[in-house]
């Protein structure tokens, strides 16, 4: 046993000492038994996770935008009471028919030039209006598929601003990216109603 390390003798017929193979596997070095090509893992690791990040950022884009879109008809309807609040002259109509610039008018305008952010709109049927002022009303103007909301009640020395539209579907404003996935908001409405004091 000359010039052999106990370590040398352990691993017959290999010169390389078995200290030096245990750090190949344990740092990932090839060598003959070891790590070898791991690009079937790679896949197989990849294909396994690929759907579940997929779905998790669709619905982290779907419901950014959802998010959105409820912010934007909130304020539309915050904004459509303030502008329906304003001191108007006395006998100042509060609906004519057609775009004749009475008080629903300029409600509908501001609504409008909000919702128009995500192509919705009163007019064009995207969206459904109903205001009263004061002891007038309702007025209603627009249409949304399916129900729509019940009418308000006027309520004296206010004025109320009530907006709904379809969040999912044919025009709305939200894309259904979930609907594959077995998760869908088909049948939801945004529906709010704001009040103002009259000025």
């Amino acid at each position: 046993m000359t010039g052999h390390t106990e370590l040398e003798m352990s691993n017959r017929g290999s010169t390389e000492p078995v200290r030096k193979r245990l750090r190949k596997i344990v740092t990932g070095d090839r060598c003959a038994w070891g790590a070898g090509n791991r690009n079937g893992a790679i896949i197989l690791e990849f294909l396994l996770v690929f759907p579940v990040v997929l779905v998790t950022t669709l619905a982290v884009f779907q419901f950014g935008i959802l998010a959105l879109v409820i912010n934007a008809g909130t304020i539309a309807t915050l904004e459509g009471a303030k502008a329906g609040s304003l001191m108007y002259p006395a006998g100042y109509p509060l609906n004519l028919l057609g775009d004749d610039n009475d008080i629903v008018d300029a409600i509908e305008n501001r609504v409008n030039s909000i919702l128009s952010l995500f192509n919705l709109e009163v007019s064009n049927g995207g969206a459904a209006l109903q205001v009263t002022r004061g002891m007038s009303g309702p007025v209603e103007r627009g249409s949304v598929a399916g129900s729509s909301p019940a009418p308000l009640v006027p309520i004296p020395g206010m004025v109320q601003v009530r907006i709904c539209f379809p969040l999912i579907g044919a025009g709305a404003p939200i894309p259904n990216w979930l609907a594959p996935y077995g998760f869908t908001l088909e049948n939801a409405k945004f529906e709010m109603t704001s009040l103002a004091s009259l000025e």
